[in-house]
């Protein structure tokens, strides 16, 4: 039998751990990528051609999750670019590293 200590113990290791896989996955860097190219193809002074390239790779981050995950992340990429403030959401190199693995997949 587990007393109560033990149990409270118990439980509280399994809700670190439970929210901190949530909170892993929460936003990958596909999203972040995604989420960041979708805002800058939104801002004033881009032009069409700049806005569908950038369209474009936010689509390409998306696609990289997987099939079951496609939607929900379209959402999340959505609401991210619309309450980015004047940090980016990440590293822009970080997304070029990206698009350089998407580019050599398709290579192959």
């Amino acid at each position: 039998m587990i007393d109560g200590g033990r149990y409270r113990i118990l439980l509280m290791t399994a809700l670190a751990s439970a929210c901190s896989t949530e909170a892993d996955r929460a936003n990958p860097d596909e999203i972040l990528c995604a989420a960041e190219a979708l805002f800058r193809a939104r801002q004033a002074g881009v032009s069409a051609a700049d806005s569908d390239r950038l369209r474009l790779q936010a689509r390409r981050f998306r696609d990289m999750m997987p099939k079951l995950q496609i939607e929900e992340a379209a959402t999340r990429i959505d609401t991210l670019a619309d309450a980015r403030g004047a940090r980016p959401l990440v590293a822009q190199r970080r997304c070029d590293s990206l698009l350089q693995a998407i580019a050599k997949k398709a290579r192959s």
